[in-house]
């Protein structure tokens, strides 16, 4: 509070929504504790930017999407690949058909180990996978009618630390979505994660740690982050900033957004919950 000059802090989130000078709240509370703030917050008819996933059930997410629809208010899902600027001039192109019918997507996202405890407790599959699984239905641009995944369990018995899981879509699309939570200690980058987007006249791929700065010193190597959240004389910059700008200008204007439709948040939560419920029974589950 002394460091940023911040007039005002609180420590229920009650007292900030009824706060008459307070337009906008941002709910980055644990997954399992977004719900109340986000409905507490729209019906006291403030704008609201939510991080994934929205909610960890579909009644949840339903109710929620409800109150949006009934307050009309600016709400919006960070699903931030959609705001990183490689995955956007990608879609552009699968826009344009420089790719012609995509035929399959690769996608994975695997993170250190030393932030599993910390942020894996609801499966990685609704931390990290959930991100890939956004991303192949934004590419693909078609619905999600199968799917099948495993599991692996390292890191603690109860909540497994690796998934795969392939996507059928209704025509004819397969995707594939990696998340794993075991990157070693000695890595160079927190996050390793890739892309391949296979069309039928075109084949392209994203690569993070994306290697356009190294450093090497006595003690290890480093790939420093120059695209989600880069900061350059304490600001930051990269996908959050235009996250954060985006949603800030449709406040601004008054304009809904339009970057993360709610029925692609619903999508999202609900093939994401089916890949966890096909990797617990072992089958696929058609949705």
């Amino acid at each position: 509070v002394q460091r940023y000059k911040i007039k005002k802090y609180y420590l229920d989130f009650q007292k900030i929504i009824q706060d008459p000078e307070i337009q906008v709240i941002i709910v980055a509370t644990e997954p399992e504790r977004h719900s109340e703030p986000i409905l507490a917050a729209l019906e006291a008819e403030k704008d609201v930017l939510a991080e994934k996933p929205l909610a960890l059930n579909m009644e949840e997410i339903e109710k929620i999407i409800r109150k949006v629809r009934e307050k009309k208010v600016i709400f919006m899902v960070a699903h931030t690949l959609r705001f990183d600027i490689r995955y956007e001039m990608l879609k552009e192109r699968i826009k344009r058909g420089e790719l012609g019918k995509i035929v399959s997507i690769y996608s994975k996202r695997n993170v250190w180990r030393g932030l599993f405890e910390q942020h894996a407790k609801h499966t990685p599959m609704l931390e990290t996978g959930i991100h890939e699984i956004d991303l192949a239905r934004w590419y693909m641009e078609d619905e999600v009618t199968k799917v099948y995944a495993r599991k692996i369990n390292i890191l603690n018995p109860h909540i497994a630390d690796t998934y795969w899981a392939v996507l059928t879509f209704s025509r004819g699309g397969i995707a594939v979505v990696e998340t794993s939570w075991l990157l070693p200690d000695g890595a160079p980058t927190q996050l390793n994660s890739t892309v391949e987007v296979i069309g039928s006249r075109g084949v392209a791929f994203i690569d993070s740690p994306c290697v356009g700065m190294s450093v090497w010193t006595e003690k290890r190597g480093e790939h420093p982050d120059i695209f989600f959240w880069p900061t350059v004389e304490t600001r930051a910059w990269g996908t959050v900033y235009r996250i954060l700008d985006y949603f800030m200008q449709c406040v601004l204007k008054r304009q809904p957004q339009r970057k993360v439709p709610l029925e692609d948040v619903r999508e999202s939560v609900k093939i994401t919950l089916a890949a966890i419920e096909s990797a617990e029974k072992g089958v696929e589950i058609s949705l």
